[in-house]
């Protein structure tokens, strides 16, 4: 890049610049004019400080180095990151100021590629570290150039990705847990098919055996591991972000006394736990399960918080609180919130804490600071999920031997008096028989074959079908034979709501009960819309079976 005084031809390194994208604007309007070889000392002097102010206005590095590394030429922008400044950054090399020795290789075997070959290198990504030590990131190109005395020199210009790598890796990861959120969904509807066998063979086993102690000892040992399982199966559709089955109007602060009360029993006495409920009532839409899934999940994580607390003592405070908070156009930025009215709980413990790396990774699937045995990592992404998936935000503040404080953020619903029926179900609930035919349609035989089991044992005649499209034609055929309808959510052929608009053309007063392990979509909530529907979740002991079939006949 030499002129034939053998001076360097600073119009076309301007020219590079510019193709680089190096304040256009600015190099333009100096290219215009520019042309050292016909101007004075003076001018040239003029233009040469014009030169050194146009790059040092370019937020890239830009930079010349001869064959030793030393840098011949360094705007502003490469002294700031090196912590230094322009005149004490010539004459010296990178590992002057980078301790990265890894690092220093690099940019000497390509500035030696360059100079050697007389070679373009286009760099996609490279890191440079600080003086402050903080990693950054650089797209690179490296160009060579004569200097007036004939020495092959670098020159390099960087512009700075680490945001754009920041938001690629944000993305990746972001697609990633979508992929495994995904296949949660797909495996917790398989599991739950599985459940949903074992649990109704053996609820009905329980129920016929009731004399026989070690029969009956084994049937709880098997329910107890299918609940264990239905937990799991919980966890990861709420990791996926999907399956909210039932929305109804929930008072947030009776969820929260309930769920208290379990903890009561569940927790070692020397946990205090208190409640600060607002006196209004708070009404949120959403799961009840679902969000009682929420609160016991983060109450037993502080629990076991407080059970590594400063000085290895078992024991502390756990505070759980709810308030009516208005996000407006100050605070919805901060908070990640859509403008307007929200519940917010707060659940704060007085255990061990966290570090900021771990607050950082605590809602990623399979992340756990707890023994393989002792946790799987999904609660707090089932929680993520869960809140994500009602339209709240969970927030998160942590500090070691200070305890936790998580604040969610739920939607507040208006002009509601009172819950929708809400309540935490005992399984030990009395079974209870009547008489009735029912119409059974799922595409799994061995669901065919424990709930046609189960549904006899309660007195009631079944008809079973496997294919939703022959089932309406029998129902059309048959349909004052049939006080209900029991039918799967997820099955091949025609989808569930259409199916429900079939059968209700044909008797609009018919009950349906629509099962399913699993929704992908809202459908679940269209169907529960329409008059004469129920749902029930698999899997399901007999128990609630018969309380379902005998509430929907009889009422």
């Amino acid at each position: 890049m030499s002129d034939t005084s053998g001076q360097i031809n600073i119009n076309k390194i301007l020219k590079y610049l510019e193709s680089k994208k190096v304040n256009p604007a600015t190099l333009n309007n100096f290219l215009s004019s520019v042309n050292l070889e016909n101007k004075n000392e003076e001018e040239s002097n003029d233009y040469k400080n014009l030169f050194k102010d146009v790059i040092n206005a370019s937020p890239n590095l830009i930079f010349v180095k001869d064959k030793k590394g030393a840098f011949v030429l360094g705007n502003d922008a490469v002294a700031k990151i090196y912590g230094t400044n322009i005149k004490n950054l010539i004459g010296k090399t990178d590992a002057d100021f980078n301790p990265n020795q890894s690092e220093l290789d690099w940019y000497s075997k390509d500035d030696q590629y360059v100079i050697c070959e007389k070679k373009e290198l286009f760099i996609p990504e490279e890191k440079v570290t600080g003086a402050d030590g903080k990693i950054e990131w650089f797209e690179t190109t490296k160009k060579p150039i004569t200097l007036s005395n004939g020495e092959t020199c670098v020159l390099g210009i960087s512009t700075n990705i680490t945001k754009r790598k920041e938001l690629f890796e944000q993305l990746s990861q972001s697609q990633k847990l979508e992929a495994l959120g995904q296949l949660a969904g797909g495996v917790a509807h398989d599991i739950n098919n599985i459940l949903t066998v074992i649990l109704g063979f053996t609820s009905v086993i329980d129920y016929k055996s009731t004399t026989k102690y070690n029969l009956k000892n084994a049937v709880n040992g098997i329910e107890k591991a299918v609940n264990g399982a239905s937990g799991l199966t919980q966890k990861l559709l709420g990791f996926a972000r999907k399956g909210k089955n039932i929305n109804i109007n929930l008072n947030i602060n009776d969820v929260i006394s309930e769920t208290v009360e379990l903890l009561k029993r569940t927790i070692e006495g020397n946990i205090l736990i208190s409640m600060n409920l607002c006196k209004s009532n708070l009404f949120v839409l959403g799961d009840p399960i679902q969000i009682q899934q929420v609160i016991l999940n983060l109450a037993i994580n502080a629990r076991d918080a407080m059970t590594k607390s400063k000085g290895g003592t078992l024991g502390g405070t756990l505070n759980i609180s709810s308030e009516e908070i208005t996000i407006d156009n100050k605070y919805s930025t901060t908070k990640n919130l859509d403008e307007g009215d929200y519940i917010k709980f707060i659940i704060k413990d007085t255990g061990c804490g966290m570090n900021e790396e771990t607050m950082q990774k605590i809602f990623e699937p399979f992340f756990t600071t707890k023994p393989s045995e002792y946790g799987t990592g999904l609660g707090l992404a089932m929680v993520y999920g869960i809140i994500d998936n009602h339209g709240g935000k969970i927030s998160i503040r942590s500090k070691i031997d200070c305890g936790t404080e998580i604040e969610v953020y739920l939607p507040r619903v208006k002009n509601v008096e009172q819950s929708d029926n809400f309540h935490i179900e005992s399984k030990k609930v009395a079974i209870k028989k009547g008489v009735g035919n029912i119409l059974l349609i799922d595409d799994n035989k061995e669901i065919i074959d424990v709930l046609s089991m189960m549904i006899q044992n309660l007195g009631y005649a079944v008809t079973t079908s496997v294919d939703r499209s022959k089932a309406i034609d029998l129902f059309k055929k048959h349909n004052n034979k049939y006080d209900l309808v029991v039918m799967d959510m997820m099955m091949p052929g025609i989808d569930a709501v259409e199916a429900v608009k079939q059968l209700r053309e044909i008797d609009e007063s018919i009950k349906i009960v629509i099962s399913t392990g699993y929704a992908k979509n809202n459908s679940v909530q269209e169907i529960l819309s329409r008059h004469n529907t129920s749902f029930i979740q698999k899997p399901y002991r007999i128990n609630k079976l018969s309380i379902l079939i005998d509430d929907l006949i009889n009422s």
